[in-house]
């Protein structure tokens, strides 16, 4: 079965005897290869993807926005966008029994430092009616 077909990279109708060939010649082929390769190395240039972290507090996965490899120093650094919590605040309470909770309480501390605001708490307490 011979099929005309047109080249992708120059536009030139060619005869082939397969339904799925796009090039005229081997040539066109490694060209229109290389300009697919040249696109996809300036788009990864101008939108990189970084590495994804699951938070070990929240258990939520998300992007972290540096590079890991040019880039050591700030993996430590590096907060959870959901629950803020950070590595060094995980790693330092790693063995204490109630880990949760103190790295609960140091992320809150964290949070109200930055916003400036004070923390009220509020307790509800059930009072008896004196008569009865």
């Amino acid at each position: 079965m011979r099929v005309t077909k047109k080249c992708a990279y120059c536009g030139i109708e060619f005869i082939t005897n397969k339904s799925t060939k796009r090039f005229c010649c081997r040539s066109h082929f490694k060209k229109d290869y290389d300009r697919r390769q040249v696109l996809k190395k300036r788009e990864e240039r101008l939108h990189p993807h970084y590495a994804k972290k699951t938070c070990e507090f929240c258990r939520r996965e998300s992007e972290i926005p540096f590079d890991i490899v040019k880039h050591p120093e700030k993996f430590n650094n590096w907060q959870c966008p959901y629950c803020w919590a950070d590595m060094n605040t995980i790693f330092q309470h790693r063995n204490s029994p109630n880990s949760h909770e103190q790295v609960f309480c140091a992320v809150l501390e964290m949070r109200i430092g930055n916003s400036g605001t004070t923390l009220t708490q509020v307790f509800h307490v059930t009072t008896t009616n004196p008569g009865q």
